[in-house]
Order: C-alpha cells, then sequence, then structure tokens
C-alpha cells in the first residue's frame, strides 16, 4: 500500500528515525524493527521505506480438519513510501525456523486492503508455521513473525464388503441387504452407506437407491429394499461417505442376486393343514421372523389377540395357533402346519433336524419329512389361527401374510 496520508508517513517515519539511531550510514537497505508486530526496511539508495504486512488469518494456534483444505492464508497489505506496486511472498514450514519448507509462493500481486494466497493441499496430522513479506521491485521487506496452524489427521474409509445376500442368493422381491461396517482411520464422523441396485452389471442404470446411517450397535447396517423388484436378476453394491469430513470410500465389489416372488399359497402344496389356506383371510401383518440356534420367532400384529382354545379339551393348557413353514424344493414351494403356540408365544423351540422330521413325522408328509434347511437358505414362515388338525380346535380362519427369510 502506498503512503497518502501524513499520519500514516509519520508513522513510518517514526519507525524508521528509531531505527536510524541504532544502524550507522547504511549503504544498502536497511531493516529497522519497531517494538511491535510490524517492522520496515529503507532502502538507503531510493529512500523508499517498506513495513511488513500484517498477518490476519488464520488465527495463531488454528486448528483445521484435514477435510477444510485448502488453507488461505491472508495478510493486511504492508505500507511503502514508494510508488512500485507491492507483491508477496508466503512461506508455510514444518518447523519454526523454517528450515524445512512445506510451501513458498513469491510475486502474488497485491490485493485491496489485504492480499491472500490458497496453500496446495498440505500432509495431514502436522502442525506448519506461516509468514509472509512484500517487496516493492528489488526492495524484499523482512518477514513477519510467524504463527502457526495444525493440519488433523486424514479420514479414510475402506472399501466396504457386502453382507447378506451373498453374490447368486435368491431373495424376495423386498430383500434386505447387509454391509459389513466399513474399517476406517481417523476422526470419522457419523457414516452413512448408499445402496444401489440395478438391473446391469455395469450400473449404466440404477433402479433404487438408498442412503442409511450406520447402525453403530451392529457390526453390519441393514437396509430394507422399500420398492417392490422384478422378478428377475439384480446386481447390488455400497458405498460409505463421511459428510462432515467430506470422504467417500471406493465402491463395494457387486453382487447378484435372483428375485424371486413371495409364495403364492393358492399354488404350494401342503402336507398338512387345509389346503385352502390361501382362502383363509389375511388379519395379521408379521412385523419380524427370524431363525437363531434351534429358536423360531414369527411376532405379528395379531400375536396375543388371538383367542385361546383348549389343547385337545385340556382347558388348563391353552393354544392360540400354528407356525407354518414353507420349503422351496424341486421348483416349487411345499408348506404346512408346523409347531403349536400360545397365547402372545412368538418364538418355539425348532432346530434344523427337526423343522421337518418332528413337525412332519408322517413319511406321507415329504418332502418337508426330510427337509433340513441348509445355510443361506430361503424358507417361508407364517402364523395362523388353530390349522395344524383343523377343523379340530377351530377358532377364526385367519392368517397372517407370509415372509420369507434366510436361514443362517
Amino acid at each position: 500500500m502506498k503512503l497518502n496520508s501524513l499520519s500514516t508517513w509519520s508513522v513510518v517515519a517514526l519507525l524508521v528515525a528509531a531505527s536510524a539511531c541504532s544502524k550507522t550510514n547504511p549503504t544498502r537497505p536497511t531493516n529497522l524493527e519497531s517494538t511491535a508486530d510490524t517492522a520496515s526496511v529503507t532502502d538507503a539508495v531510493s529512500g523508499v521505506t517498506l513495513t511488513t504486512p500484517q498477518l490476519s488469518s488464520p488465527n495463531d494456534g488454528v486448528s483445521f480438519k484435514n477435510v477444510e483444505q485448502p488453507v488461505t492464508l491472508t495478510v493486511k497489505n504492508a505500507v511503502t513510501t514508494g510508488s512500485t506496486a507491492l507483491t508477496y511472498t508466503f512461506e508455510v514450514a514444518s518447523d519454526s525456523g523454517f528450515a524445512s519448507k512445506a510451501f513458498t509462493k513469491d510475486g502474488i500481486a497485491e490485493g485491496s486492503g489485504a492480499t491472500s494466497l490458497k496453500l496446495d493441499k498440505l500432509a495431514a496430522d502436522k502442525t506448519y508455521f506461516w509468514r509472509a513479506r512484500a517487496s516493492s521491485g528489488s526492495l524484499a521487506g523482512p518477514f513477519t513473525k510467524a504463527r502457526s496452524f495444525k493440519v488433523g489427521p486424514e479420514v479414510i474409509l475402506q472399501r466396504p464388503v457386502l453382507g447378506d445376500p451373498a453374490t447368486n442368493a435368491t431373495v424376495d422381491e423386498q430383500p434386505t441387504l447387509n454391509v459389513n461396517n466399513v474399517s476406517r482411520t481417523g476422526p470419522a464422523e457419523q457414516i452413512f452407506y448408499r445402496f444401489e441396485v440395478s438391473d446391469s452389471a455395469s450400473f449404466d442404470s440404477v433402479v433404487y437407491s438408498a442412503t442409511v446411517a450406520e447402525r453403530t450397535d451392529l457390526p453390519y447396517t441393514p437396509h430394507k429394499v422399500t420398492r417392490v423388484l422384478d422378478e428377475k436378476t439384480y446386481f447390488w453394491r455400497v458405498q460409505a461417505t463421511d459428510p462432515a469430513n467430506g470422504v467417500n470410500s471406493p465402491l463395494s465389489s457387486v453382487a447378484q442376486i435372483k428375485v424371486q416372488k413371495g409364495i403364492d399359497l393358492k399354488k404350494a402344496h401342503i402336507v398338512l393343514g387345509p389346503k385352502n389356506i390361501g382362502d383363509w383371510e389375511r388379519t395379521a401383518q408379521i412385523t419380524d421372523a427370524y431363525w437363531v440356534p434351534d429358536v423360531l420367532c414369527i411376532y405379528h400384529t395379531r400375536l396375543g389377540i388371538w383367542p385361546g382354545v383348549p389343547f385337545f379339551g385340556d382347558a388348563g393348557t391353552l393354544v392360540e395357533g400354528n407356525q407354518w413353514v414353507f420349503a422351496f424344493i424341486n421348483g416349487e414351494w411345499h408348506g404346512g402346519a408346523a409347531d403349536w403356540y400360545r397365547p402372545a408365544q412368538a418364538c418355539k423351540g425348532v432346530g434344523a433336524n427337526s423343522i421337518g422330521r418332528d413337525a412332519f413325522y408322517n413319511p406321507n408328509q415329504e418332502p418337508l419329512h426330510s427337509w433340513v434347511p441348509q445355510s443361506g437358505e430361503l424358507f417361508g414362515v407364517m402364523s395362523t389361527t388353530p390349522s395344524r388338525f383343523w377343523p379340530d380346535m377351530r377358532t377364526y380362519d385367519e392368517r397372517t401374510d407370509v415372509k420369507v427369510i434366510r436361514w443362517p
């Protein structure tokens, strides 16, 4: 900035005069330091005086997230008594003595009132020191005192690893997709996962997508597809993201799945129970169903509401209904009424070797009699009012929907 007022000139003159007392007959530019943060230099030949700029931002000791790079440095312009346009030099180093410089740039044109420089991206997780000086032609001013700032650690998200369903698995029309929670380094914030489903392996067209927050209470994050998919082959993948840090993971590998529509009760082969089970009124919706070792649970909206009935006339033992199971064998669904459950009882003791053999104990109840589900196999479940020996113990002819789940 060129001096244009007497008051500003007086400030510079005082700086020059104060420093002149400590220097004798300089023949080249003489550095003149003030007691404040501003210093100046006067060229012995031209008489031009040039002050240091004043560091403006960032403030001393500021910490930046790595994602907040690039950092911008700003100084208030220096003051000069000359007419030559000023340029600026910025230096950034990893040590306060500036022996190890990380970034230097000269010849930066002066801005209006202040001059700024956007740095290149610096290495993460380090403390840096910065300073600046002004130049008037060949006259280089003194450097400012240094300030420091810190760049935080880099957040890195690894490639997500897909969970269920496994590649080439058969799923229902609204499958639940699971991704293992992504490995990460650095101070990651909340992680989100974008699930994508396409009908082509190249993902030229994405037919379904959803972004969900990571489940921190589980080692994986599930997402149930909310759109009803067509009965054909699809491909799915996942990408993790940390929006707060502006970081995305690489895309996961691609898994292929085949959608098979839900079980049509009117076409299923019923080995035990009323053959017209498909005509029973569906008055309840399954809210959750799963198998864990030796326990099959079916929760639904009429659980504990359907009336109990004495079990084969025993008024001390009431039953509310039956769990049903369905297996896809030789290209068709086979099902039947299996375990009885008491009022409000959702879970029954069922193992891999008992779900078929014990529930359908007569050899003429094949193929369920010898059915042993395998890991990863899809099977169907349903709950009804009493139906195993229908019309014995008949209450209402009501049922839930059928839910297809996977044997772990």
